[in-house]
């Protein structure tokens, strides 16, 4: 038997799993401003869908876990891997489907972000090359973009068809604007060429927002509401094919809820619901969101305490 053979042999057997073993799995998008709350929400999602024994990766390209550490006993069993490079992150995955100790019982993988990840290697293939005399250009160029689009999407793929493998990307949000300086569009900050390949077999892609909200006792402080927008909108990019949900925005309380349930009902898919014209789209609300993630912190509340269910850690 050839190496090529074993090789094949190898990966295809990582895939297999016994129908009576199978579970339903999430594959997820998160985006949003900087300090939204989009890796604590995360994670508080990943220990509601993760089994016993099981444990989270963080794959981590911005010290995100640095505000779940804020949350207490959130972070029990949820272990962070510094992003380096994109083939490390292949080999993770592999490892993951292959279920070759000390992956073996990852049942979540929170890419964090994932749009950071391709822009990283991008400039690391362009460095390369530019060391190497194969450019002269002073950006990177399209030879550069392409490869690490090819190896995230590659990559990804590789995540999503992994059996009893819940998957949540976090990324970044980019603004289209019309001639006038308008913002008119908002959405995940994957390049073109990778996005829809990424997007495509999600059940769910939200716009997280922290949002100010004044106390009616003017004795306390405001407090802060994480919203996730879960079906488009005229401004906002999302998507939605999870059965329960039906409004246009949940509270962060509510979201892990429904997931929750979702997945403990079997993981049954919907078709996506809005395929309107933009122009017929709903209108947005327009709310400040809070853009630090000191601010969002500041009460030091754990995610356990806002949620309406406690979670078992």
């Amino acid at each position: 038997m050839s190496n090529e053979m074993k090789e094949a042999l190898a990966r295809i057997s990582g895939s297999m799993t016994k129908v009576t073993e199978a579970s339903p799995r999430a594959r997820l998008c998160l985006y949003g401003r900087s300090g939204a709350g989009k890796t604590v929400l995360s994670a508080g999602i990943a220990k509601q869908l993760i089994r016993p024994g099981e444990k989270i990766i963080i794959l981590d390209t911005s010290e995100g876990y640095e505000s779940i550490k804020k949350h207490g006993s959130l972070a029990d069993n949820i272990w962070q891997i510094p992003f380096t490079t994109l083939e490390d992150a292949e080999i993770i995955a592999q490892a993951i489907q292959h279920r070759m100790p000390p992956f073996d019982d990852v049942g979540c993988i929170i890419l964090d972000e994932g749009s950071s990840i391709s822009s990283l290697d991008t400039d690391r293939v362009y460095n390369a090359r530019k060391t190497a005399g194969k450019t002269d250009s002073e950006v990177p160029e399209w030879p550069d973009y392409n490869v690490g689009y090819v190896r995230f999407r590659n990559m990804v793929t590789q995540l999503y068809d992994t059996p009893n493998l819940h998957v949540i990307l976090i990324a970044h949000y980019s603004e289209k604007k019309d001639r006038k300086g308008n913002v008119i569009e908002i959405f995940p900050s994957f390049a073109p060429s990778i996005a829809k390949k990424v997007k495509e077999n999600l059940h769910l892609v939200g716009y997280v927002s922290a949002i100010q909200v004044p106390s009616l006792d003017e004795t306390k402080p405001a407090e802060y509401v994480r919203m996730v927008q879960v079906f488009p909108s005229a401004l906002y990019d999302a998507k939605n094919r999870i059965v329960g949900m039906t409004n246009i925005k949940y509270s962060d309380v509510e979201i892990v809820q429904i997931i929750k349930n979702w997945i403990d009902a079997g993981g049954e898919e919907k078709e996506e619901t809005f395929s309107l014209h933009p122009s017929e789209l709903p209108e947005d609300e327009v709310l400040e969101e809070v853009e630090t993630q000191e601010t969002v912190e500041t009460d030091n509340k754990s995610l356990e305490e806002e949620l309406a269910v406690p979670m078992e850690l």
